[in-house]
This record gives structure tokens, sequence and C-alpha cells, in this order.
């Protein structure tokens, strides 16, 4: 299918010197391809993160801990990646850059780690504090405030690839028939 694409591509380039028009085309068919992927929690074949990696498979389900700290502030549990108007998917954006390629960015520091995954290193500080004990060993007890000391320690956040920028080989068709139909030529 991508060869297919590739030569009908080529092809047009050599009749056309301005593929604007298909670039904005194809850039408008992966970007409903990525609005898909965050509709459904993941459209990948569960192994690649590239743009080609598209599937079946759905993302791998937020941790038990991560569930905690959201519920904790409020957020929706549901939807994996995009918890807000102005989450990760309204950030991302899909156009043509000059006559020969499409761009596809985010201007989210946290993009490339959702789409690739990968580790956070992080050294945590807890500086000493007052904290009010209710119960000892699971009794209830009078209410007392005790000093807690300062710790420091290193955490690590493994955060599992969940691709976003993907296209099934249903969008790569799309793409063809709008591009090799009388649309376009």
């Amino acid at each position: 299918m991508v060869k297919k694409l590739n030569s009908l591509i080529s092809e047009l380039k050599s009749k056309a010197q301005d593929l604007t028009p298909v670039l904005d085309v194809i850039a408008a068919v992966i970007s409903t391809a990525i609005d898909r992927n965050f509709a459904e929690n993941g459209r990948w074949d569960g192994s690649g993160t590239g743009i080609l990696s598209g599937g079946s498979q759905k993302w791998k389900p937020l941790s038990l801990a991560t569930k905690i700290g959201y519920k904790k502030f409020g957020y929706d549990l549901s939807p994996t990646l995009h918890r807000s108007t102005a989450g990760l998917r309204t950030s991302v954006s899909v156009e043509p850059r000059g006559s020969s390629s499409i761009g596809i960015t985010s201007n989210l520091p946290h993009s490339a780690i959702h789409q690739f995954g990968g580790t956070i290193n992080k050294q945590v500080t807890v500086k000493e504090h007052t904290r009010k004990i209710t119960q000892a060993f699971g009794k209830p007890i009078k209410p007392k405030s005790i000093k807690v000391g300062s710790f420091s320690r290193k955490m690590n956040t493994v955060i599992p690839a969940r691709p976003y920028v993907t296209l099934t080989e249903e969008d790569l068709q799309d793409i063809l028939n709008l591009i090799s139909g009388n649309i376009l030529l």
C-alpha cells in the first residue's frame, strides 16, 4: 500500500510542480486519523510507534497510581490521553510544509513521550512537615500531630508508548482513493 502511494505521489510530482492541493487532502486524512486514534483510545499494531504502525490494538490503560492522582485532581478517567480542551489532541497540528512534505507537530513537552514511551527520572524532595494521625494499627485514636522528617529519593516513572500519530491500512487506502480518483487529477 505504501509503495503504491509513493508511486502515485511521484507520478503527481512529475505532472505538477505544486503538490499543495494534494498535500492538503493528505493532511486532512491524517488529522482525521489522529482524531479517531484519540476517540478510540488507540489504533496501533502494538509494537511500532511510527506513523505507519496503525492497527487495531488499544493503548495500555492508565496505571493505578495515575488514576488515583487524576481522581484527586478531578480529571476524567475514561479518555487515556486527552483530559482537557487544551490537552494533547488539540496541540497536534498537521499541515503541508512547502510543496513536498507534511509536518505533524505538537507544542507540548510531553507529546513525544506519549507517542514513543519512555522513562521519566526525577529527584523528589519532601521537606519536614506536620502530619495529623487519627488511626494507629487500624484503630481510631485521639488525633495528634507529629513531625515527619525530610527525605529525598529518586523516582522513575515509566510511560508506555501510546502512539496517537498512526495510520491504519484503511487510512492509507482513503489517501490512495482520494489522490488517485478524479478529485485531484
